[in-house]
């Protein structure tokens, strides 16, 4: 149902979506967490990553790294002990990297941070910092276990990966932290949780829309606005993510329409005058 509303959306809604979201360039320095959803109405559209060439949509660092294991269960013709070292070994690798991505995200929030103003986020900076903070107030007891346990962190961390940086889980623990969809439902109902959708549905047009993200950020973005479980969404058998998009892409129309009725009902200047507040 969802994804049927994009196509349902009049011409004039995206149409006033693409051009107001173009006056949400810069939000005026203040807290990215605490960013205001509406901005002057004369604001320019930031120059692309801030010149840095970086992608200005997608934070691959707020994800954990790729793990890299022998092959299960053990090929007959490989010994038992080189399959158990190896396994160790492709564990370690694993947490090692995911510290030292938890350590350079820190050091890349507190940059972006100190920038001059004005900041002009992009969505990839918004979000590394807004990923970044509590990964890092979990960094100094991850590197005490990592230091203790080494390659055998994933069985201290069997039952509590809430002790782990959202960096440093797992495949199978990732599944387990979401939360169940009674929950995510009334945690959608949150004024906090409404306004970081609001903005960052605004980012995302802004900064490429849909189509340029990767499969990690869609999948979040899903879970976020409270989709289902992910796994029951059948494939087209060509393209895995055509799907998944296609629903996303829908929920983002559907808030473009939301705040297109919003601005007929909005007095003149009322955009403005909140901004300079």
């Amino acid at each position: 149902m969802l994804c049927t509303v994009r196509t349902t959306a009049t011409r004039s809604t995206v149409l006033y979506g693409r051009l107001s979201l173009r006056k949400y360039a810069t939000a005026a320095g203040k807290d990215p967490l605490n960013t205001p959803t509406t901005f002057p109405g004369k604001a320019a559209l930031p120059p692309f990553a801030n010149g840095s060439g970086k992608d200005p949509l997608n934070a691959p660092s707020t994800f954990p790294p790729k793990l890299d294991l022998p092959p299960s269960p053990k090929p007959e013709d490989m010994n038992r002990f080189t399959w158990l070292r190896l396994t160790g070994k492709g564990y370690l690798v694993f947490y090692k990297t995911a510290f030292k991505t938890v350590w350079s995200n820190y050091k890349e929030s507190k940059a972006l941070q100190a920038r001059p103003e004005p900041k002009n986020y992009t969505r990839a900076e918004w979000q590394l910092i807004r990923r970044a903070r509590p990964d890092t107030i979990k960094l100094p007891f991850f590197a005490l276990l990592l230091l203790i346990c080494g390659e055998f962190t994933p069985l201290v961390t069997y039952f509590v990966p809430s002790i782990l940086p959202n960096v440093a889980l797992l495949p199978w623990q990732e599944k387990q932290r979401i939360d169940p969809l009674a929950i995510r439902k009334a945690r959608l109902e949150t004024k906090e949780h409404q306004e970081y959708l609001r903005q960052d549905n605004a980012m995302i047009d802004m900064w490429g829309g849909v189509k340029g993200l990767n499969e990690q950020e869609v999948m979040r973005a899903l879970l976020e606005r409270g989709h289902p479980d992910l796994d029951s969404v059948p494939s087209d058998g060509v393209d895995s993510m055509r799907k998944p998009r296609s629903i996303l892409d829908g929920l983002l129309a559907l808030d473009r329409a939301k705040r297109l009725q919003a601005a007929k009902k909005r007095p003149a200047g009322a955009v403005g005058d909140r901004a300079r507040k």
